[in-house]
């Protein structure tokens, strides 16, 4: 069994990655909902949050977890991960992998929250392996909004303007990648693309599930998921449904949130 945790709905592109990969891995998804959103929260609040999160997961005796959150990802990931018997992975290597693979001339865009933006580590991975690469990072505290809300669509003006207005500042040297450093922002690519139609959109959450899958051996389960939420099952569920278009499927259970 694999864990998968995120503060929303936004890790469910990571699922459904990790379901192309290994389609009868039995997966345990964590949704902090009720501490929705952690991008504008302190370290401190954030490591409290996520160590509760993979405490609970835990105790179901994972293979590994996958934080499928870039805010905890390139906060707090290396001090998260310690302790435990099983790997626990983030998003950000493997979307720079991908981010470098996609930009020839090393034009890349990082899209975050503000907390990592803040933090700047996707700008040290990327200069690490390309020194010469020229980037623009920009915090996007909208996104994770939009992307819960359901407004999602290119033909909602107000979701298309506050994208717009947002990404506005890369329009005058249009990227060849834009790396969606949070997994929550893939749900509004149909708002970003039209913007920059010669650029890539990189997924980190479906590339850190690739990386994972090549990675790991998972025994063969069942293709089982098991939703735990730590406010409203049925609210996890609506968001679903806004930003998808459907409910995914699996047992869900509503826990307590850390204090």
């Amino acid at each position: 069994m694999v864990g998968i945790f995120d503060s929303g709905v936004g890790g469910l592109t990571a699922l459904a990655a990790l379901r192309r990969f290994c389609p009868l891995c039995d997966v345990a998804y964590f949704g902090d909902t009720a501490h929705l959103p952690y991008g504008s929260r302190s370290e401190g609040t954030i490591m409290h949050y996520a160590t509760a999160a993979v405490s609970t997961l835990a105790a179901l005796s994972p293979e590994a977890v996958l934080v499928a959150c870039g805010t905890v990802s390139t906060v707090c990931l290396p001090k998260l991960a310690e302790g435990y018997r099983f790997p626990v992975f983030g998003i950000a290597e493997a979307g720079t992998a991908a981010a470098l693979a996609a930009a020839p001339h090393g034009r890349i865009a990082v899209l975050g929250t503000e907390a990592t933006i803040r933090t700047g580590v996707f700008s040290r991975m990327i200069l690490a392996r390309r020194p010469d690469a020229v980037l623009t990072c920009l915090a996007c505290p909208m996104f994770v909004f939009l992307a819960e809300s359901g407004m999602n669509r290119p033909d909602d003006p107000i979701a298309r303007l506050a994208v717009a207005r947002t990404l506005a500042p890369l329009l005058s040297n249009p990227p060849e990648a834009i790396l969606l450093g949070c997994t929550h922002f893939p749900w509004l690519s149909s708002l970003i693309s039209p913007l920059f139609p010669d650029a890539a959109l990189i997924d980190c959450g479906a590339a850190a599930a690739r990386a994972l899958s090549l990675r790991l051996r998972f025994p063969a389960g069942q293709g089982k998921t098991c939703f735990y939420i730590t406010d409203s099952a049925a609210a996890f569920q609506r968001a679903a449904r806004a930003v998808s278009g459907r409910v995914p499927e699996g047992e869900f259970f509503e826990v307590p949130p850390a204090e």
